[in-house]
């Protein structure tokens, strides 16, 4: 079972961890991106260092302990591909699979990015796109050398529209999402955290963009990390694999979702019990 959680420190995600971060004060993104960098350089692994605008490399020369060697700067609009002002999904993700194969052909031992990807992010246009790259790239993160604290600006960007990004992710800061989409082995995706009536829509809006993104269409959800699930969230997931003709099976050890689904009708949904993991 992959790693997962609400963690207060981009510290000790070693080797690899992939990390939603929603941020009021740049400060602490910052503090952020310095705990991570220095997990990442002592794993001998490349890092970027991504974001918007001309502080970046005065940014990155401020954090105490970071070298500036074996660092790369970057913006936004360099490090992913895009179609007008939308990230592509699919192409900015195979142009970071080459950035892994190149580095580990340089003798790294994988790449760690430190991306706030709020410009790439601020329409709701844009969050569509941005959120199947999450889902894209987190697949190969399970089993590539690489891995990204991924950084949204709350000043920038609303609760919500923070929320359905950071949702991607096995690792997010306290009170960024209650709810955690991630891949995870031979499942389509892990589901984790809680899903109540505050963030069903976000859940809702997160699957009609993802779930297309599979081509099989009997899958199977990994929820041994589920804590809870209400009905709405339970009904809406049944739902929405119905709108893309899916079906799954949720593996959970949350025994309200086993209650809910004896006593609900789920057409394309079967909740099967598991033990603990």
């Amino acid at each position: 079972m992959r790693a997962h959680g609400v963690v207060d420190s981009a510290a000790g995600l070693r080797p690899f961890g992939h990390l939603g971060w929603a941020y009021r004060d740049r400060a602490d993104f910052l503090a952020r991106a310095r705990e991570y960098i220095i997990d990442g350089v002592a794993e001998g692994q490349w890092i970027e260092f991504v974001g918007d605008g001309d502080t970046l490399r005065d940014e990155l020369v401020s954090l105490s302990g970071v070298p500036t060697s074996d660092i790369g700067v970057a913006t936004v609009a360099e490090f992913y591909e895009f179609a007008g002002d939308v990230v592509d999904p699919v192409a900015s993700v195979d142009k970071q699979v080459r950035a892994v194969e190149t580095a580990v052909d340089a003798g790294y031992t994988g790449v760690r990015a430190v991306v706030d990807a709020t410009a790439a992010a601020l329409t709701p246009e844009q969050r569509a796109a941005f959120a199947r790259f999450e889902y894209l790239i987190d697949q190969k993160m399970s089993s590539l050398p690489i891995s990204t604290v991924c950084g949204y600006d709350l000043g920038r960007m609303d609760k919500t529209a923070t929320t359905e990004l950071v949702c991607l992710h096995p690792f997010t800061n306290p009170g960024s999402s209650l709810f955690r989409i991630y891949a995870d082995g031979p499942s389509e995706f892990a589901l984790s955290g809680e899903l109540d009536a505050s963030c069903v829509a976000v859940f809702a809006t997160t699957l009609r963009r993802t779930l297309p993104l599979s081509a099989a269409r009997d899958l199977r959800i990994d929820g041994r990390g589920l804590v809870f699930i209400d009905h709405r969230a339970l009904a809406r997931l049944d739902a929405v694999l119905g709108e893309v003709g899916a079906t799954a099976v949720l593996s959970t050890s949350c025994l309200v979702a086993a209650r809910l689904s004896d006593i609900m009708t789920l057409r394309n949904l079967r909740v099967d019990p598991v033990g603990e993991a």
